[in-house]
């Protein structure tokens, strides 16, 4: 008799599995990776990100050799309408220098699921990994816009350089330039 009671369970849970196979997929499998963007380049530290409606986990897959958890659960308004709430969120802080220079793929995952994947390119700074006691800054012409200058510095605590203004440059050639 209990092989007979064990029967209907077992037939329960398979037809379980074949719908949930079946049927559209939840919401713990929608999800977005964010950046790094396909066909981007990175540089210097940055983060891993995206949003995901619901996970136990997250992990990032760098290149098929490194896997990393990524924090999951912040703050993200822009999907209450995707996923009816909004503590979907993840990121994973890197310093894209340690990949080393070249072509490198990132695939996100939730709870095992690939949901997202970029390929993109890392150029570094000579090789190295993280650059000491560098300073310097630059001016960009006609940047953002026609007529504006944008003027960047190293930021050593990121690894790359920061706007530090954005200004309107001069009409007149004899003023001079910044």
């Amino acid at each position: 008799m209990c092989h007979l009671h064990s029967v209907p369970k077992a037939i329960i849970a398979i037809t379980a599995l074949v719908v949930n196979f079946a049927s559209p997929p939840p919401l713990w499998a929608k999800g977005v990776l964010d950046n790094p963007q396909p066909d981007s380049g990175q540089s210097g530290i940055g983060v891993i990100s995206g949003w995901v409606c619901n996970a136990g986990h997250i992990d990032i897959v760098i290149d098929e050799v490194a896997t990393l958890a990524a924090a999951y659960g912040t703050d993200r308004g822009d999907t209450v309408e995707e996923c009816g709430d909004t503590d979907n969120g993840f990121g994973l802080l890197l310093n894209w220098n340690l990949l080393g220079d070249g072509q490198h793929t990132v695939h996100a995952l939730a709870d095992g699921v690939e949901f997202g994947s970029a390929t993109f390119t890392v150029t570094t700074l000579g090789g190295m990994e993280f650059v000491h006691g560098a300073k310097g800054g630059c001016q960009i012409s006609d940047f953002p816009s026609s007529g504006t200058a944008a003027f960047v510095h190293w930021e050593e605590s990121l690894q790359n350089f920061v706007i530090e203004s954005v200004m309107d440059m001069p009409q007149d050639p004899s003023v001079g330039t910044f």
